[in-house]
């Protein structure tokens, strides 16, 4: 939580005072900026996608109407970036793809917003057919951080040497088709180069810069368990139905025996021409395979009913029950300490 957030001190004794005093001024700037709803969205995000990107940056706030720091959480589907860097700050550089709206454009102090032309019909992420439609029209623009030559700046051809910096634009609409507009280019204003963006992941993956969350680890029980499900399925339709076996001179067709749904009559040369197939008892050791694959996912997310609060039956061992607890505790431990360095990092940069 927000108020778990703590500013230290290198020199207690000399120091003491400004720590308190930034600490303060921290908590009031997080304040207002909401961060404690936006901290449960990151936490659940990353649960589930595998990580959160977060934007955290100064800009014009139309809530608060005023100039101050805001922290934007990025859809991975509009944010673009090399899949085998480390980091984004390691990265040679990183696009953000953003849909505005009239007055989100128009709180940013850009160049040639008046050339902008608005659309009404905006893909929401990038690469997916949902569009939002409004009555005033949107614009996507794109935002790109990262090593730039000097002369995009100074539009000078003799300037070759590679900065860090900011390359804003946007695609407008109009009878000619899509029209790019530059609003701004210029260099990265942070005193050590930092780019406005970190990644909050779930469990790393080496040589892959997204992580790898809960709903990834669990994909190969969940295809197991539909293959189950679609097997008892098949298996309770057959037991209700029935197979039978028909003799080929019996007279009567497999289509008319399966239009017989409430009763009817079959006219049949030989009455032992039709002979229903016996299908087998499904066995009691089948219907153990559901928690099998659950006991399976409990070890792969470290979530035993211990630390889930369930009510542990009577016959489970108290050795069994403490050995998962203290499986349970260090997977949050490591989760809660990976949370930790990034929200340090977050307030550092």
């Amino acid at each position: 939580d927000v108020k778990d957030i703590n500013i230290k001190t290198t020199n207690p004794r000399k120091y003491a005072a400004a720590s308190f005093i930034l600490k303060m001024l921290v908590k009031k700037y997080l304040h207002e900026d909401i961060f404690g709803i936006k901290l449960n969205k990151m936490i659940r995000n990353t649960a589930i996608d595998g990580g959160q990107i977060v934007k955290c940056l100064e800009g014009y706030s139309l809530e608060l109407k005023k100039t101050c720091l805001q922290t934007k959480l990025v859809d991975p589907l509009n944010f673009i970036i090399d899949p085998y860097a480390d980091s984004i700050q390691s990265a040679p550089a990183c696009i953000e793809r953003a849909v505005l709206t009239y007055d989100e454009l128009y709180s940013y102090d850009w160049e040639n917003l008046d050339k902008v032309k608005f659309k009404k019909k905006v893909d929401v992420r990038r690469g997916e057919s949902i569009r939002r439609q409004t009555s005033f029209g949107e614009v996507e623009v794109y935002e790109r951080w990262g090593l730039m030559p000097r002369y995009w700046i100074t539009r000078n051809p003799k300037d070759e040497e590679i900065v860090e910096g900011v390359a804003i634009i946007s695609f407008s609409a109009d009878e000619y088709g899509r029209r790019i507009v530059v609003h701004k280019v210029a260099e990265n204003n942070h005193p050590k180069g930092y780019r406005p963006y970190e990644l909050l992941g779930f469990i790393p993956v080496w040589s892959r810069f997204w992580p790898r969350g809960v709903v990834e680890r669990l994909i190969p029980m969940q295809v197991y368990l539909n293959e189950i499900f679609n097997d008892r399925v098949r298996y309770g339709r057959l037991s209700r139905k029935g197979i039978f076996v028909i003799s080929r001179y019996a007279g009567v067709s497999p289509e008319e025996l399966a239009h017989l749904y409430t009763g009817g009559a079959l006219v049949v040369n030989d009455v032992n021409a039709i002979q229903p197939l016996p299908i087998p008892e499904m066995k009691v050791s089948a219907y153990k395979d559901e928690e099998v694959a659950l006991e399976w996912s409990r070890k792969l997310t470290g979530l035993h009913p211990v630390a889930t609060g369930e009510e542990l039956p009577s016959s489970r061992p108290a050795t069994s029950a403490v050995i998962q607890a203290r499986a349970s505790a260090s997977t949050f431990d490591l989760l809660r300490e990976n949370f930790g360095l990034f929200l340090q990092l977050l307030i550092e940069r």
